[in-house]
C-alpha cells in the first residue's frame, strides 16, 4: 500500500503539485533587535566590532534588500537539519515573497520564488551547500535589489 502512495505523490510531484514535497519550516526565533547585548550607541545603533578607527555598526530598524535578503537566508538554515531536515526541503519550502519589495512590504520573512528556481538549477549541477552559496552571495541575482545595493546604487 505505502507504493501506491508514493507512486501517487511522485506523480502529483512530476505533474506540477510542488506543495506534495513541501516540508513545514520551523519559524524563526524571535529576536528583538531593539535589546540586543551590544553597546549601543547615541544613535540608536548598536556597536558590533570596534577596529583601531573605525567601527561596524549594527542599525536594527533598517529594512532593506539586504537585510531582507538575509531574512530569507535565516529561514533556509535555521530550518536545515541534518538528516532531519535538507537544504534542498528548506529552499523549496520557505514562505514566498507575494511583492518585488518584500523589505517594504512584508510582515514575515520570505523569499522570491526566482531563488527557489535558481536554487533547484543549481542543484542539477552542485551540492546543496555550494548551490546556496552560488544563489545567493555569489550571484544573488534572485533577491530584488541585492545587487543595486551592493554597487552602491
Amino acid at each position: 500500500m505505502n507504493w501506491i502512495r508514493l507512486s501517487l505523490a511522485g506523480a502529483l510531484v512530476l505533474m506540477g503539485c510542488p506543495d506534495v514535497a513541501k516540508i513545514t519550516v520551523p519559524p524563526l526565533p524571535k529576536i528583538d533587535g531593539l535589546t540586543l547585548p551590544l553597546p549601543k550607541e547615541a544613535n540608536g545603533n548598536y556597536t558590533l566590532m570596534t577596529l583601531a578607527q573605525a567601527q561596524l555598526e549594527i542599525d536594527p530598524t533598517v529594512r532593506d534588500p539586504l537585510t531582507s535578503m538575509g531574512e530569507c537566508v535565516d529561514l533556509v538554515s535555521y530550518c536545515y537539519e541534518p538528516n532531519v531536515r535538507s537544504l534542498d526541503e528548506c529552499v523549496r519550502s520557505v514562505a514566498t515573497c507575494k511583492t518585488e519589495t518584500p523589505w517594504a512590504s512584508e510582515l514575515l520573512p520570505c523569499c522570491p520564488t526566482k531563488c527557489q528556481e535558481d536554487f533547484a538549477d543549481a542543484r542539477k549541477s552542485l551540492d546543496p551547500a555550494v548551490a546556496l552559496d552560488d544563489v545567493f552571495f555569489e550571484k544573488h541575482q534572485c533577491f530584488p535589489g541585492v545587487s543595486a545595493a551592493l554597487e552602491g546604487k
